[in-house]
C-alpha cells in the first residue's frame, strides 16, 4: 500500500517537473530554464500529508550553484515571481533586545538587519500560471485568425500597389 502511494507521488512529482520545465522553456529564455531546474533539483521536504515539495533556497545559493551573477539571478527570479512561476518567502526580521522598532526613515536604508528572500515552487500556483499563459496564447492566436489579412491590390496597367 505504501509502495503504491510512493510510486503515485513520484509520478505526480515527475509530472509537475515536466510541466514546469516545459512552460519555462516555451515562455522564457535559457537562464530562466536553468534557474527553475535548479529550484526543482533542490532537496525535497515531506509534509504531514505525505506531499513532497522542493525546499526554499536563498537567491545567493542559486546564483552560486548556477555560476551566475547574483544580480542577474535576482532579476530572473523577480521576473518569474511576477508571472507567478516561483514563490518568494521573506521571514520577518526580529528586533534585537533593547532596541525599539526602526523609524520609517531608517527602515528604507539597507543594513545588517536586512532579511534574505527564500525562493521555491508551489505547484498549484505554477499550474494556474501555466494555464493562464496557455489561455492567453490561445486568445492571441484566435484574435490573429479573426483579423483579416491585409489585402494588397495591384493596378494591371501601372503596377501601382494599394493596401487596404
Amino acid at each position: 500500500m505504501a509502495a503504491e502511494s510512493d510510486a503515485a507521488s513520484e509520478a505526480a512529482r515527475r509530472a509537475h517537473h515536466n510541466v514546469a520545465l516545459t512552460a519555462v522553456r516555451l515562455f522564457y529564455d535559457l537562464p530562466a530554464y536553468f534557474l527553475l531546474k535548479a529550484l526543482l533539483d533542490a532537496p525535497v521536504r515531506t509534509e504531514e500529508d505525505g506531499a513532497t515539495h522542493p525546499v526554499l533556497q536563498l537567491d545567493d545559493t542559486l546564483a552560486e550553484r548556477l555560476r551566475l551573477p547574483t544580480k542577474h539571478t535576482r532579476q530572473l527570479l523577480a521576473r518569474l515571481h511576477a508571472d507567478r512561476m516561483v514563490v518568494c518567502h521573506q521571514p520577518k526580521a526580529k528586533a534585537a533586545e533593547g532596541e525599539e522598532h526602526a523609524s520609517s526613515a531608517n527602515a528604507s536604508m539597507p543594513g545588517e538587519r536586512d532579511v534574505a528572500k527564500y525562493w521555491g515552487l508551489d505547484f498549484d500556483t505554477l499550474g494556474d500560471a501555466v494555464r493562464f499563459k496557455m489561455h492567453a496564447m490561445d486568445h492571441r492566436l484566435a484574435e490573429a485568425e479573426r483579423t483579416p489579412p491585409m489585402q494588397i491590390f495591384y493596378c494591371p496597367k501601372c503596377m501601382l500597389r494599394i493596401s487596404a
